[in-house]
């Protein structure tokens, strides 16, 4: 939540997806056309690609506006254009709204409302002389929100009528040129236009002058990456290499080598399994013979000899005595 300690009782702050953008300090010296504001409070945001967005504005008790004010006046501006903004009674200490939509008066009695949409920005190398002078002047005010408070009071005349161009489409490529080096990634995009009735307000004066306003809210948004490369938040920090100690490499060579132990008594296991299997093919007989791949008995080739007795028995010599 950005606020100025110096003028209390005023807030401000972005909102997205339904969260608060978190915000980083921004060391740079606040500039902003030919304001030169009393207070100020300088911010950078991480913004979300295509996503809605809204400046959500607090005054709380604790602020005082000017005696001479019967009014605070605020305006939002979006990448350099004022996008809108209220005047609120000094009678009413409080103030609590959020802003998500671009206006513009199109007519006297109507105005025009665009919601606010974050998106991603093109840089092309082109270096066309002119190309690059058209897009020095867009990137003036390119990547900023800037909320500006007043003390103000009624004019006697009604707010004049001056219609806006609102064929400004949003800003998607820019020559990388143009940027001066500058990590801008995204600008603002206007959603379809919505016309509500609304008659012009009377005309505000500024007595301390409308370029020296009370307070100044300046938030830069940017992406992550262009956030790490203008150093705001800590690049991705690389993979620490883990280190080990004489102990550990010892222990480790150990139980590599037991492992291998244990493979090769694995592998002389199973051969010897192998083996037995291959040579486990008994020889039902003498003589016979079996093929290692079923139980079919081959007789053998041999001749054996045969005696037969006087009493009618036959015998066969199974020795190996010819």
């Amino acid at each position: 939540m950005a606020v100025i300690d110096s003028l209390p009782g005023l807030s401000v702050t972005i909102e997205c997806n339904g969260n608060t953008l978190e915000e980083y300090e921004d060391g740079d010296e606040l500039s902003y056309k030919q304001f030169t504001p009393t207070h100020t409070v300088k911010k950078y945001i991480e913004c979300v690609t295509d996503a809605e967005f809204k400046v959500h504005i607090d005054i709380l008790p604790g602020f005082k506006c000017p005696d001479y004010a019967t009014h605070t006046t605020m305006w939002v501006d979006i990448d350099g254009k004022i996008g809108g903004g209220w005047h609120n009674p000094k009678r009413h200490p409080t103030f609590s709204r959020g802003f998500s939509e671009f206006i513009s008066r199109i007519n006297p009695s109507e105005v025009s409302r665009r919601k606010l949409r974050f998106c991603s920005i093109e840089k092309v190398d082109d270096t066309d002389n002119n190309r690059v002078k058209s897009d020095i002047k867009l990137a003036e005010n390119l990547g900023e929100i800037v909320v500006h408070f007043h003390g103000t009071t009624e004019g006697q005349a009604p707010e004049l009528y001056v219609p806006k161009n609102q064929n400004e489409g949003a800003v998607t490529e820019i020559s990388e040129k143009a940027l001066k080096g500058q990590a801008i990634s995204h600008g603002v995009a206007l959603g379809p236009e919505r016309r509500t009735y609304q008659t012009p307000d009377t005309q505000r004066v500024y007595p301390a002058g409308y370029y020296k306003p009370l307070a100044m809210f300046k938030f830069k948004y940017r992406s992550r990456q262009a956030l790490q490369q203008e150093l705001i938040i800590p690049r991705s920090p690389s993979p620490v290499p883990i280190m080990l100690s004489a102990r550990d490499v010892n222990q480790s060579i150990s139980n590599r080598e037991r492992l291998a132990e244990l493979k090769r008594e694995m592998e002389q296991l199973k051969a010897n399994v192998k083996e037995e299997q291959e040579s486990g093919m008994n020889v039902f007989q003498r003589g016979q013979k079996r093929k290692p791949n079923d139980l079919e008995v081959i007789p053998s080739e041999r001749v054996y000899k045969i005696t037969r007795h006087t009493n009618g028995t036959v015998m066969v010599d199974l020795t190996d005595d010819d």
